[in-house]
């Protein structure tokens, strides 16, 4: 996969997929699948409906109703917002996105960690809270999608 980002190729996303109950779907994949206290990491972030007739809602701004990780034996440690990425292809409603049927909603953001995350290697992953919309809207009924985990080295 080839991704551009502010311009300029990124040639190596490392990624993987993950199937959802819901008929949508959370993928993130990094820039690179090393990472340092020194450095920062960019996150993208897509959500595709999968559904044929379901439309999903997702808070209009990247950074609300999410959660990023990283894991290793028991030991669990978040990065925080070292900027904001590409905010990608969006269909607008005025206070949240809609992703219409076979449809992916794509953003990323640029993560850092502190220098409390040992060195050794990680898994990386996400979350993020979506509206199933209804034909009434006040039958939305929110999901929270869990997404693929990326293997990430920490090294110093």
């Amino acid at each position: 996969m080839i991704a551009i980002l502010s311009g300029m190729f990124v040639l190596e996303i490392y990624s993987q997929q993950t199937d959802s109950d819901f008929g949508a779907k959370l993928i993130i994949s990094a820039n690179t699948n090393r990472w340092s206290p020194t450095s920062t990491l960019t996150v993208f972030f897509q959500i595709t409906n999968c559904s044929t007739n379901i439309s999903y809602a997702v808070d209009d701004i990247p950074t609300l109703n999410y959660s990023i990780y990283l894991r290793d034996n028991g030991r669990s440690y978040t990065p925080s917002l070292a900027g904001l990425g590409d905010f990608g292809n969006r269909f607008y409603h005025p206070s949240y996105w809609m992703i219409g049927p076979k449809k992916t909603y794509s953003w990323s953001l640029v993560m850092k960690i502190g220098t409390n995350v040992p060195p050794g290697d990680y898994e990386l992953g996400a979350t993020r809270s979506i509206a199933i919309s209804a034909p009434n809207p006040t039958n939305q009924s929110n999901v929270k999608l869990v997404s693929n985990l990326l293997p990430i080295q920490i090294r110093q």
